[in-house]
């Protein structure tokens, strides 16, 4: 997986145009004859206007992906996580049923019913799971926490 570093040159341009942005509000505010003593705040007011406009511009992409980041380097967004981590067969019909973590560990599993009381827990260190659920049938919410992150995933149980 790669690391994706989205600031570099945009940074770098949204700093260079506010900065533009300050050095030149002077001029713009002396050619519209304002008097004197207002001159200067409204510069001011001019050139952070406009950083705020460039800089919510410029950084819209900063905020499209978060990514969590491991000591090996390697990343993973909630997105790619929800994909890497199965639940089968859904639905059950006899409580068991499988999670999967494909590329990394499970560490623990934690089931809720739909009324957010906890049923089931186990802390594991696994690939693969399976669960074997007493539970009768429902809706049961699993909270999967990985080395990478956490997820929750829906699984029916049909007795």
């Amino acid at each position: 997986m790669k690391i994706k570093v989205q600031i570099g040159y945009k940074f770098i341009i949204g700093f260079l145009l506010v900065v533009s942005a300050a050095a030149f509000s002077p001029k713009i505010v002396h050619s519209l004859n304002i008097v004197d003593w207002l001159k200067e705040p409204v510069s001011f007011l001019i050139a952070i206007l406009i950083g705020l406009i460039l800089g919510s511009i410029l950084s819209r992409s900063f905020t499209k992906d978060f990514w969590e980041f491991d000591p090996n380097g390697n990343a993973v967004n909630e997105t790619e996580l929800e994909n890497l981590i199965s639940v089968y067969p859904s639905p059950s019909a006899d409580g068991k049923f499988t999670v999967s973590g494909l590329q990394f560990k499970v560490k623990i599993i934690d089931i809720y019913n739909v009324s957010g009381k906890l049923v089931y827990h186990s802390t594991v260190n696994r690939k693969q799971e399976t669960v074997n659920l007493s539970e009768g049938s429902g809706i049961y919410f699993i909270h999967l926490s990985t080395e990478k992150g956490s997820v929750t995933k829906k699984v029916l149980v049909q007795k």
